[in-house]
């Protein structure tokens, strides 16, 4: 088998199925929750705005 230089051949963990589906997900709600963080930033923002834009008027 060629290698190139400067190539590193790492461990692999395998898994099982069941492993991979926790991992899958945890990584969904993890993604979830950043999402509804965004969401709420977003919601504070829009509400920051509009007190500006009532002041202003």
């Amino acid at each position: 088998m060629f290698i190139e230089e400067n190539t590193y051949i790492l461990p692999v963990k395998f898994v099982s199925t069941d492993e991979l589906e926790i991992e899958n997900i945890r990584d969904l709600i993890n993604n979830m929750e950043e999402f509804k963080n965004r969401i709420k930033q977003s919601e504070e923002n829009c509400k920051e705005v509009n007190e500006k834009l009532d002041k202003d008027s």
